[in-house]
């Protein structure tokens, strides 16, 4: 992260590495930090502590609920339109980086289309939709244990027009980088959510005291979710939006 930071010289730098399976954290680290010698710098845990609108990584929710729920097929086809669109309802416009026409459900993360995610969160509809959120873990501490932990925000009820365009593509709601990795490593985990842990192992001079034991939260999605979201997320990477990483 500090070879990231002094390279991009970004605002604010986050990086957390989690083990799937169990939720343990094997690495967590912010910029800007608290600089022991110097006494200076931010003494809060960003990580944690600092809700962000999350923008196309949030798009997952859609993705999976519309998945989960058998109303899409990743074979599905949506219109992406000519990098623009607005709704004839609700009159809210909706913009792409590039012309992406007819995609494929996975094409449309891949390609990461706002309008082809919006479209998919119109089939979901607002309950379902919300109601992965919160199965998620979005809107909810995590369970960590540290002291200033955000809950993140999310909006339940009173949705303006442009909520219905915005939130499905990871805007007008809060989430914390801790939030967002656990989400992801839901997927990773088969649908199982697990709550973050510091803590491997107890000891004292005699050995190992206690080691606790890791906490499922809750089943998300479907095994079988999962399993074609991480397919998806790997063509992001190696065909999509993701080829630099």
């Amino acid at each position: 992260i500090e070879a990231a930071v002094q390279h991009y010289r970004p605002v604010r730098a986050m990086i957390v590495v989690v083990e799937p399976s169990t939720g343990s954290i094997l690495a967590m680290a912010a910029r800007p930090h608290f600089d022991r010698d110097t006494r200076t710098g931010m003494q809060r845990n960003l990580v944690i502590s600092d809700a962000i609108e999350p923008g196309s990584i949030f798009k997952i929710v859609a993705l999976s609920s519309a998945l989960d729920l058998g109303i899409v097929r990743t074979t599905d086809h949506f219109d992406c339109e000519q990098m623009y669109y607005t709704d004839p309802v609700l009159r809210v416009r909706l913009s792409d980086d590039e012309p992406l026409g007819m995609q494929t459900v996975a094409g449309v993360l891949i390609h990461s289309s706002n309008i082809g995610t919006y479209k998919i969160f119109q089939k979901v509809g607002q309950e379902n939709f919300l109601r992965y959120v919160d199965a998620f873990g979005f809107g909810q501490k995590t369970g960590l244990g540290l002291t200033g932990e955000h809950p993140g925000t999310v909006k339940h009820s009173n949705w303006s027009n442009p909520t219905y365009s915005r939130f499905p593509i990871g805007y007008e709601v809060g989430a914390t980088a801790l939030q967002l990795t656990m989400a992801y490593a839901a997927l990773a985990n088969d649908g199982v959510l697990m709550q973050p842990r510091l803590i491997d192992r107890v000891v004292d001079c005699d050995g190992v005291v206690s080691v606790p034991a890791p906490i499922p939260v809750r089943q998300v999605c479907s095994a079988e979710t999962a399993r074609k979201m991480r397919e998806i997320l790997g063509a992001v990477i190696t065909e999509g939006t993701g080829k630099q990483a």
